[in-house]
């Protein structure tokens, strides 16, 4: 049985026509992707909020991104050890930042932490406050948990909410409410930081260029 192979007339510029194609095809998704993205994250600020980007100071930056990296730890561990919090020594203990006392916590305004646990059966809620020893290098920080639970065991976070924390900030006086709720903090002075959007991730991009 013979098998015969047809070349195609012009194989050179069908190969160019599906290489346009195929860069057309990425650009477009690639679009789209960045768009949407931005779309999705590009929510004016609230007058309670300002922005992890631009709003606090390189050191800062750093205290915030290590709360919120280990807000998710702190949750998991509520959840795995009998809906206890992990108390500070313990975070200090397993070198958890940002409450490790190491040279980075020194450069960072030497801020002490407390825990304070609140709510009933239903309501989880935590505290963990960092009072900064020097406020000249760095702000206060609030890193507040909250869970609501069911009868049958299950839990939420909230109305409207995607993970089951908050990161709070003060600088200048060290105040706190004498009840803590979101309200008893704004009206505190504390500011919710809100993490790096879309447009602040390429604009970082834009200024390593």
């Amino acid at each position: 049985m013979e098998s015969v192979v047809i070349k195609p007339i012009r194989q050179r510029e069908e190969g160019i026509f599906v290489l346009i194609a195929t860069v057309v095809i990425l650009l477009c998704a690639g679009t789209f992707i960045v768009i949407k993205r931005q779309g999705a994250s590009e929510k004016p600020l609230k007058w309670y909020q300002l922005s992890a980007f631009s709003q606090l100071s390189a050191v800062e930056q750093g205290v915030f991104t290590d709360l919120y990296t280990s807000a998710f730890d702190i949750d998991i561990y509520h959840m795995d050890n009998g809906e206890e919090w992990p108390d500070i020594p313990t975070l200090e203990a397993n070198i958890i930042p940002p409450f490790a006392k190491d040279a980075v916590w020194e450069k960072r305004g030497r801020i002490t932490w407390e825990l304070i646990t609140l709510g009933n059966q239903t309501v989880h809620r935590s505290l963990y406050i960092g009072k900064s020893s020097d406020a000249t290098a760095c702000g206060s920080f609030i890193l507040f948990l909250e869970h609501f639970h069911t009868m049958d065991g299950a839990y939420f976070y909230g109305i409207n909410k995607q993970q089951p924390f908050t990161i709070w900030y003060k600088a200048g006086e060290f105040i706190l409410p004498e009840e803590f709720s979101e309200g008893t903090l704004i009206s505190s002075g504390w500011k919710e930081v809100i993490p790096y959007k879309g447009s602040d991730a390429l604009s970082s991009i834009g200024r390593a260029q």
